[in-house]
């Protein structure tokens, strides 16, 4: 049997965990307190349809003027970080088309709906 640590006992330390617990790895779990009372903090651990929003919905294209000249202040761009990382750039922008964002949120309500 392997053994594995996983550093964080947050939400996506304790899923990942689990997933690996399911392949049958002997897992420890090591988070910087022994409580784990900063587990998932912010949010509780709850994940919920509710507290999805696409940042790259149908709106971003008709706004992106304000967007790429930093007009709005909900939205900073880093305009070198765009153009080193082009591909994953362009991506987050065709995914923002409606129909892609349809099958987005589709696969998201599927992983909510997980039980």
């Amino acid at each position: 049997m392997i053994n594995v640590y996983v550093i964080g006992a947050g939400i996506v330390g304790v899923s990942c965990a689990l997933n690996l617990l399911e392949k049958g790895f002997k897992v420890t779990l090591i988070d910087k307190e022994n409580s784990v009372k900063e587990t998932s903090f912010g949010n509780a651990g709850v994940i919920t349809r509710s507290s999805a929003y696409l940042i790259n919905n149908k709106n971003l294209i008709p706004n992106l003027k304000k967007y790429i000249f930093n007009k709005n202040p909900a939205v900073k761009l880093n305009h070198l970080y765009l153009i080193k990382n082009i591909n994953w750039s362009s991506q987050f922008l065709y995914q923002s088309l409606e129909k892609n964002q349809k099958e987005t949120l589709a696969i998201l309500i599927q992983l909510f709906e997980c039980h």
